[in-house]
């Protein structure tokens, strides 16, 4: 049996302000709490359906003491997560070297982009769209003054490298990427790039993305990456309780 414990205090913190407020949020059965834990318990049991988890729950292999939300109840309250909030705050635990790239998904323009913390292995900020990697990568990089940006020959765009926040370091294209890679410093330093993709290949081979609908595989992919941003998030505060300083005040 898998036991799904969550700690109460560092998810309280968080639920606090990563929900988007709402009319309707002092009549509702559910707290932001049980949604959250919902989440997290997904990502940590690698179930990929909420009708998954559930009847893992029900059927015992998963010992979940906490309220079980409808179905129904849990995507329309996923709505309301401000995932913008989450990246925040990712940003200021893990922004200092991140991979920035884009992955296909099911076809060339559907795509999962991401910024990565390579050290860390964990996923700082997502989107799942059709739009240009340089387009979603300004809106990515904010709010990483400071941080050290590494992206290949699709982010060697001057709207990208003028708007997109973070010292960059970018593999130029032609002849002048085949010069930056002969650096030795420039080399070293590309090579944490690569986690990223290695990251996009486990993300992928873990996860079932063809004959599903559209809103299905964004519900899978974001319950799976908000879930391991929030679980890492809560590990950083147990270490490191002056955080909560740090963020929540």
């Amino acid at each position: 049996m898998i036991k799904v414990i969550i700690p109460e205090k560092s998810l309280e913190a968080i639920a606090k302000i990563v929900f988007k407020r709402s009319r309707r949020m002092f009549t509702r059965k559910y707290s932001d709490l049980d949604i959250l834990r919902v989440i997290i318990a997904m990502c940590l049991t690698k179930c990929q359906y909420v009708r998954e988890f559930y009847d893992e729950v029900k059927r015992g292999n998963i010992y979940y003491p906490y309220k079980l939300p409808t179905r129904q109840t849990l995507t329309y309250r996923m709505k309301y997560i401000d995932k913008a909030k989450i990246s925040g705050i990712m940003k200021k635990v893990a922004g200092s070297i991140l991979a920035i790239d884009s992955s296909e998904l099911r076809n060339k323009k559907e795509r999962l982009h991401a910024l990565y913390n390579s050290k860390e292995k964990v996923v700082v900020d997502f989107e799942v769209s059709e739009r240009r990697e340089w387009d979603v990568g300004i809106e990515m990089t904010k709010g990483c003054k400071g941080s050290l940006i590494i992206g290949d020959r699709g982010y060697h765009v001057k709207k990208f490298r003028a708007e997109g926040e973070g010292e960059k370091i970018i593999r130029p294209r032609g002849k002048a990427g085949e010069e930056f890679m002969k650096s030795e410093l420039m080399r070293a330093i590309y090579r944490k790039r690569w986690e990223i993709e290695y990251y996009f290949e486990r993300l992928k081979l873990g996860l079932v993305i063809e004959k599903i609908n559209k809103a299905t595989l964004f519900t899978k992919l974001t319950i799976r990456l908000i879930g391991q941003e929030l679980t890492y998030l809560i590990g950083m505060l147990k270490k490191q309780p002056k955080l909560y300083t740090v963020l929540f005040t």
